[in-house]
């Protein structure tokens, strides 16, 4: 299971999952196409449970800011982070 930090934790908004397109002609076994999208989600009120980079685990509330939370998800972005 994977998920991204472009959309907030426990969004509304759909995931968007590419579809598997198979390419024998090319000797490839499968490509993807379109977008693909997939939010973190947790059935715990009001956040998620995150891994962070260092085995530590965190609960991150659904009402974090964007920008820290996609910042959170680099590893060599720069971006200062508070607090979360």
């Amino acid at each position: 299971m994977s998920f991204q930090t472009y959309l907030m934790p426990n969004t509304s908004q759909p995931d968007v999952v590419s579809t598997c397109v198979n390419h024998p002609e090319q000797n490839l076994p499968c490509t993807t196409t379109g977008s693909v999208t997939m939010a973190s989600r947790s059935r715990h009120t009001g956040g998620v449970q995150v891994l962070m980079g260092d085995g530590a685990v965190r609960f991150i509330s659904d009402n974090i800011h964007l920008g820290t939370w996609r910042g959170l998800s680099t590893s060599q972005g720069s971006e200062v982070i508070g607090e979360f």
